[in-house]
């Protein structure tokens, strides 16, 4: 309690009073991500790599949760558990932005537990990147090994993991980096009249491709990535990061399912329609609640849209705490089952709960 009370005081939680006593919220958050670390490899065998970016984006929205104080910090030992047993190290490959995404909860656990060995390892591994930028291209097709941020999901995965270390050690070249890189990412794969972003080369419209095809949970990685990236920067970096969340905000909020949620497809085929889809909905919903809590939407016109998009996934979690309706791993629309359910779009609840918590209405 007296880490909330602090951080309400820098600011850096906005509390709605209503909200923050909402036993039954936390209940269900408790419950969810309690399910989630019971049943680690319940999505696909890689799910119990704990390096990897299936349960990274959870331990990053788990970090976030248990930041909020409102379960009383009782994930913060879950947290360093793993770190532990990863001994703090991050996935083997060197560029690629999946294995930058359990860093994150790294930086977390070190905010508050100050152990130095807990952000050695990404220190070095972005040191090194800096020293050694890759040359890599940035068409998806012939990075086999993605050197480089181009594929959209990467602006959640990496960036933050960036510009959280730079104030962590009051380095500007990591949160520097960042910045440089995300708008080279932008520049290839955001269509600025659809105000939404291609999920790689192969869905740009070109040679062989004319029909643009906008994955939900695609831009809801990068959505969620703006709000998280910043979070971190000063306000005179922050601009043309808050051009492009209110573009896409205003582009999302049009498009918005009837029931709350969003289609795997957003520009979908009337003729084809998916049912709205659990995973891309929870980084939509963490987006607009942040970026209302934060004062970079307005309440009026945007308040509605997260407080929807939360109603449809409360309606997502069982009594038991399993999140379901969510797609699996992929990378364009599919349908997806029922019950399926993933750590990432877990993680994707718990970051949207913890803005719901406080939000202002």
């Amino acid at each position: 309690m007296k880490k909330l009370i602090y951080l309400v005081c820098l600011g850096l939680i906005a509390v709605s009073p209503a909200a923050a006593s909402d036993s039954r919220l936390v209940a269900d958050l408790d419950r969810a991500a309690q399910w989630q670390i019971d049943h680690p490899s319940h999505a696909r065998p890689e799910s119990s790599d704990t390096k990897a970016w299936v349960m990274g984006v959870f331990y990053a929205g788990l970090a976030a949760y248990d930041k909020t104080g409102a379960d009383g910090h009782r994930f913060l030992p879950e947290l360093i558990k793993v770190g532990n047993r990863n001994q703090w190290q991050l996935g083997p490959r060197e560029y690629h932005a999946d294995d930058l995404t359990i860093g994150q909860s790294y930086e977390d656990v070190y905010e508050t537990d100050h152990d130095p060995r807990q952000i050695t390892q990404i220190q070095k591994r972005l040191d090194h990147i800096i020293a050694h930028p890759s040359e890599g291209p940035m068409d998806f097709r012939t990075d086999g090994v993605s050197t480089r941020w181009n594929w959209c999901d990467a602006l959640f995965m990496a960036p933050e993991a960036w510009t959280h270390l730079s104030n962590l050690t009051g380095n500007p070249a990591y949160r520097d980096y960042a910045i440089v890189h995300w708008w080279k990412t932008s520049d290839y794969l955001y269509d600025p009249a659809e105000h939404l972003y291609y999920r790689d080369s192969r869905y740009r419209p070109g040679p062989g491709v004319t029909k643009k095809v906008f994955w939900g949970r695609g831009n809801g990685w990068v959505f969620a990535g703006l709000a998280r990236v910043m979070a971190d920067l000063p306000v005179e970096k922050r601009p043309d990061f808050e051009k492009q969340f209110r573009e896409m905000a205003e582009h999302l909020r049009a498009i918005q399912s009837p029931d709350g949620g969003w289609q795997p497809d957003l520009l979908h085929d009337p003729m084809h329609p998916l049912a709205s889809e659990a995973s891309g909905t929870a980084l939509f919903c963490f987006g607009f609640a942040w970026g209302v809590n934060h004062g970079v939407l307005a309440a009026a016109n945007y308040g509605p849209v997260a407080e929807r998009a939360f109603a449809y996934l409360r309606g997502c979690e069982q009594p038991d705490g399993r999140v379901t309706h969510m797609q699996p791993i992929g990378y364009k629309p599919t349908e997806y089952p029922a019950d399926g359910t993933a750590p990432f779009g877990v993680g994707g609840y718990l970051l949207a709960g913890s803005e719901m918590l406080y939000f202002k209405k």
